[in-house]
């Protein structure tokens, strides 16, 4: 339903709805604001300097950019030829796996051209489709490694549809069906790799996976889609490769219970808005509930705003990720401040946490005396 989408975003301008807007909305899918801004096809980043007036910097910098696309080019000149070589030695392909499907190069995908560019990822899309089919069919000649495939994901009932691009879909020919690829010039220090972009990386590829699990549903196939990604990272001292195999059926799942989550539909969001409001007034944000947590500072852009709300609300969730879990079953910092104070227990839980929180007390004490 694009005109609802539209009316929804009202003075802001459209974004695509692209993997990284929903590996955003998957890593704190209980949040209805979050969701209903990558479902209406509105720029988060855009929402916070726009109508609240936040500076944001979770945008890529644009030597991180350059880097990254400087990397990903090289694996993929010359037919992905050290891609496939790094791939080998991984023992991911095989020798004779070498059919390669560049879907980056068809014309028109980075046209200024809106016109163009649209059929350029209609024809995308169709070939991606295609050689989904041939897999599935269990084809000899079907390509070993997709480049760029064009996903689509729906993410509710009548929501605008996302569409991810997979660097990169791959599978030796042996195999039923391919595994998703994710290429990052992050560093590959084998145990010293940094963390955080491990579960970067795997986050998104958690995403590419439930996409291409909807596609081979869609066309008719059961097949399974692998639990291990290829995470292809930058060798230190230039551009070569090294994937490795990384687990992702938790970032998969997680994807998938982000999908399960409230709105469904711009419908609902429309309900909560009100006959004719739009997310373009801080107001209307605000009347969207949000699901602030410790870790939301380190993803979204919106966090500044929902912080100060959680503030104004005496959440425990401003007081980091320990409290949280100790006192959050109480609603509120003030009830937590009460019980320490002496206040009655209204049930076992308050008495429980009353007991912690005054044994804290002791000990704190004891270790400052």
């Amino acid at each position: 339903m694009p005109n609802l989408a539209a009316n929804l975003r009202g003075s802001l301008r459209h974004s695509a709805i692209d993997a990284r807007r929903v590996t955003m909305a998957a890593k704190n899918a209980s949040c209805m604001r979050l969701r209903a801004m990558v479902m209406v096809g509105a720029d988060p980043n855009k929402m916070a300097k726009d109508v609240f007036g936040i500076p944001t910097n979770s945008e890529q910098s644009g030597f991180a950019l350059r880097q990254g696309n400087a990397f990903e080019r090289a694996q993929s000149r010359n037919g992905a030829a050290r891609l496939l070589k790094a791939l080998q030695d991984a023992g991911i392909l095989d020798p004779s796996d070498v059919r390669v499907l560049d879907l980056a190069q068809l014309p028109g995908l980075t046209s200024p051209n809106p016109i163009l560019r649209r059929r350029a990822r209609r024809r995308a899309a169709a070939e991606t489709e295609r050689a989904l089919r041939s897999k599935i069919a269990g084809a000899a000649d079907a390509p070993n490694v997709i480049l760029q495939a064009h996903l689509t994901l729906p993410l509710g009932d009548d929501s605008e549809l996302a569409t991810v691009r997979p660097d990169a879909l791959m599978a030796r020919s042996t195999e039923a069906m391919y595994r998703v690829g994710e290429i990052k010039s992050f560093a590959a220090l084998k145990h010293l790799t940094d963390e955080q972009d491990v579960g970067s990386a795997a986050a998104q590829s958690g995403v590419y996976g439930i996409a291409l699990e909807t596609a081979l549903r869609r066309l008719g196939s059961q097949l399974a889609v692998p639990t291990e990604a290829a995470l292809v990272f930058r060798k230190p001292g230039g551009f070569n490769a090294e994937p490795t195999l990384q687990r992702i059926d938790r970032d998969i799942e997680t994807a998938r219970r982000m999908l399960d989550q409230r709105p469904r539909s711009l419908r609902e969001v429309a309900a909560i808005l009100g006959a004719g409001q739009a997310l373009d007034t801080q107001a209307n944000v605000l009347r969207l509930p949000a699901n602030f947590t410790g870790t939301c500072r380190s993803f979204c852009p919106m966090w500044q705003v929902c912080l100060n709300e959680a503030r104004r609300q005496g959440a425990p969730a401003v007081l980091g990720r320990d409290v949280e879990e100790a006192i959050g079953a109480l609603g509120t910092i003030e009830r937590a401040r009460e019980l320490l104070a002496g206040a009655a227990p209204a049930n076992d839980i308050e008495r429980e946490i009353q007991r912690r929180l005054v044994a804290y007390q002791d000990e704190l004490q004891e270790a400052v005396a």
